[in-house]
């Protein structure tokens, strides 16, 4: 599947695609893409164990958080 535009903002757009591997023990979630703004692009890619679907929205949470700590996204 096709990585989707799943923000925007003044001076950014943000691209990501989820994946999860689930017939694989332990199983493997992920949410790769990149960030485009003004000056700079970024790239990013979180991969992590899931253990519940519970854990499922923590790969983009944990992706974006990060992203924002390093200064490729504005706070929330």
């Amino acid at each position: 599947r096709d990585v989707r535009l799943a923000r925007t903002g003044p001076g950014y757009r943000q691209f990501g695609k989820t994946g999860w591997a689930a017939r694989v023990s332990p199983q493997v979630g992920w949410y790769v893409g990149y960030v485009e703004t003004d000056g700079h692009d970024w790239l990013f890619a979180m991969n992590m164990e899931i253990r519940s679907n519970e854990d499922l929205a923590l790969r983009e949470q944990l992706a974006l958080a990060s992203l924002r700590a390093v200064g490729a996204l504005p706070d929330a």
